[in-house]
Parts: structure tokens; C-alpha cells; sequence
């Protein structure tokens, strides 16, 4: 009898144990949701507020200054003056004036010629190495607020290539549920946010945080792209050709963070960036292409539920007018991204297809 109520009771301590455990991590999380710690991962929407950095590199100096919620602009307040037109402009670095004063911006160009003429603000709503899912959240959480007359979406030829993780494509109300940062969660991520949101938040956004700066600061730029491609399942006879193949002059520099490394790991993680994007050949490019189309058209759709009016415009990338980029010198073909000259010249099929969604969307 004795030995059986000993069994019993070293069976209920682990149990004891993990139930206290429990207890616990549910009174922490509570306490941390009473003074204030989200519930929800933190979302990078804009860049952070007041920012004021200077960025340098081989190539350029040019000071980033944003404003009290984050964008390459002028402090601006909700409410509108007498007569005065908001036009939102959305787009990645090409948009946010990426490696010039903010004068030299897209939007204060555009601004000034229209100075002299009309009260029309060209409000920067520009995000470097983003996307449509990156334009979509901009717009809904930051820019419908700004009351905006219209919205000015520009497209860059890569924006086709790639699409969110976060992004939820299974239906409009799931695209902008997604937007806010509640995304689909599955298995032990469902149920650890269920029990313990804030905590889970917590962790999720030190991860993030971690893996950006891993990411982003590294003085061995060919190892940190080779275990991305190893876990990607290149070959690692792949690998080396790659690594041999960059400049030693532009190694340097990606060592140091002087240019952008993102364009010379192309050549190993995703030669075919630019083609797929540009000729919509095989399925997987189609794919993307539908994928962002969708983001394109939510965003176009919830603009004109507003009245707002909508424009696209379509950057091209400098494969297809810069010749020097197909030259065999060029550090784009050196590192193997797959390039046609024909881009020079032809209209491509991306151009055409959007073409063709504009038509049938006007």
C-alpha cells in the first residue's frame, strides 16, 4: 500500500510541477498584458519615428529623416487645409528616394512642379525592399488616416518576384487581416499565442529582431549567403563557383556593408529573379505574378470604396535600358543572374500583362 501511494505521489510531482510552471507563465502574461506589452508581434509598417540616420557606402552618402509615424515626409496632420489635395504614394526605395536627400525625392519633385500651380501634397509613403503586401499595409494602417485624394502605386519589376510570407491569399478579408500582423498560425504556434499572446509576442519579435541583425551586419558575406543556400539545397560545388566569381573589390566592400550584398547573392539564391519576373515563363513565375496582382487589385478596390482615386506606374529595372548590365564584365552576369539584352528593347511580358489587368480593371 505504501509503495503504491510512493508510485502515485512521484507521478503526481512532474504533474504538480508543470501545472505551477503553467500557472505561472498565465499570471506573467496577464501581468505584461496590464502594463502595456502587445498581444500581437510587433509589425514593422514605416520605418521608426523621427528617424534620423546617415547612410554611407562606395557608391553613396545621403541622410534618412522621417517623421512622427515613420515616413520620408514632412510632419503632416490628419486634418487637411482649406483646399490642399493629398496624393499617397506607395512604392519601395525607388519611391522612398533611396540613396538621396529628400529634396532630390520622388515626391518633393513632383511637389515643387506643382507648387506654383495647385495646393497638391505628394505624401512619401516609400518603403525600401518592400512589396505589395508592404504597399497594402502602408495604405490601410498609416495612409487612409492621412485622408488621401488619391493613391500613386509604383510598381518596380522586382515587387513581382517575391510575396510576403505573412500574406494570407486566401481571400480579401484574410489579405487584410493579415496586413495587421494575424497571419495564419497553425500546430504550436496557434496554441502558444492562444494561451500565451503576450509572452509569444515577445519572443517572436527578439527573434525577428536577431534575425535581421544577423542578416543585415556580417563581415563573411560568402558564408552567410552559402548556409542560405545549403538550406535551400544548392549544391555546394554551386556554391563555390559563386563565391569565386564575385569581384574581390565588391567582396570587400559587402564585408564592410558598403553596397548592398542583396544584388550579388542574386547570382546564387535566385539567378533567375529578373527573368521570371520580366517573361512570366514557366508556372512557378505566373504564380508570383497572379499572387501580386491580387495584392494590387485589394489594394485598388478598397482605394475606390473611398472615393480615392488610383493610379499605377511601372518602374523599370535597369536591365532594360542600362546596357552596361549585360555586358560579361558586369558584376549582375559575374555572380550568374540569368539576363536578356532583348529587355532593352522589347516590351516585356510583365509589361504586357499589366497592361492588360489595367484594361480590364479601369
Amino acid at each position: 500500500m505504501r509503495k503504491s501511494k510512493s508510485c502515485i505521489l512521484g507521478l503526481m510531482r512532474p504533474v504538480l510541477s508543470l501545472v505551477i510552471l503553467l500557472c505561472t507563465l498565465l499570471l506573467v502574461d496577464f501581468l505584461l498584458g496590464v502594463v502595456g506589452f502587445p498581444a500581437e508581434p510587433e509589425v514593422r509598417i514605416t520605418h521608426p519615428p523621427h528617424l534620423n540616420r546617415v547612410f554611407e557606402n562606395m557608391e553613396f552618402t545621403y541622410r534618412l529623416r522621417t517623421n512622427s509615424i515613420g515616413l520620408r515626409y514632412p510632419e503632416i496632420k490628419p486634418e487637411k487645409l482649406a483646399g490642399e489635395k493629398r496624393v499617397l504614394l506607395l512604392g519601395d526605395s525607388y519611391t522612398e528616394g533611396y540613396s538621396v536627400a529628400r529634396e532630390d525625392s520622388f515626391a518633393s519633385l513632383v511637389e515643387r512642379a506643382f507648387a506654383s500651380s495647385s495646393s497638391v501634397r505628394f505624401i512619401n509613403g516609400g518603403l525600401a525592399s518592400t512589396g505589395l503586401f508592404e504597399y497594402a499595409r502602408v495604405f490601410e494602417i498609416i495612409g487612409l488616416k492621412l485622408k488621401p485624394d488619391a493613391v500613386l502605386i509604383h510598381l518596380y519589376t522586382n515587387d513581382i518576384a517575391n510575396v510576403h510570407p505573412q500574406a494570407d491569399l486566401s481571400g480579401t478579408a484574410a489579405f487584410y487581416q493579415s496586413l495587421e500582423g494575424q497571419g495564419q498560425r497553425s500546430g504550436l504556434k496557434k496554441s502558444a499565442h492562444m494561451l500565451l499572446p503576450h509572452i509569444y509576442s515577445i519572443l517572436r519579435t527578439e527573434r525577428d529582431r536577431r534575425t535581421y541583425e544577423a542578416a543585415t551586419r556580417t563581415s563573411d558575406f560568402v558564408g552567410l549567403i552559402g548556409d542560405k543556400a545549403v538550406e535551400r539545397g544548392i549544391a555546394r560545388e554551386r556554391i563555390e563557383q559563386w563565391s569565386k566569381s564575385i569581384p574581390p573589390e565588391l567582396l570587400v566592400a559587402a564585408n564592410r556593408g558598403e553596397i548592398n550584398g542583396a544584388l550579388l547573392a542574386q547570382g546564387l539564391l535566385s539567378p533567375r529573379i529578373w527573368a521570371d519576373a520580366l517573361d512570366l515563363q514557366d508556372e512557378h513565375a505566373q504564380k508570383l505574378f497572379q499572387d501580386n496582382i491580387f495584392m494590387l487589385g485589394a489594394i485598388v478596390k478598397r482605394a475606390r470604396s473611398m472615393n480615392i482615386e488610383v493610379a499605377v506606374i511601372y518602374l523599370p529595372c535597369p536591365l532594360q535600358y542600362d546596357r552596361r548590365r549585360h555586358r560579361s564584365d558586369s558584376p549582375f552576369k559575374k555572380v550568374g543572374v540569368v539576363t536578356r539584352e532583348e529587355w532593352l528593347t522589347e516590351t516585356s511580358q510583365l509589361q504586357i500583362a499589366l497592361l492588360k489587368w489595367s484594361r480590364d480593371n479601369a
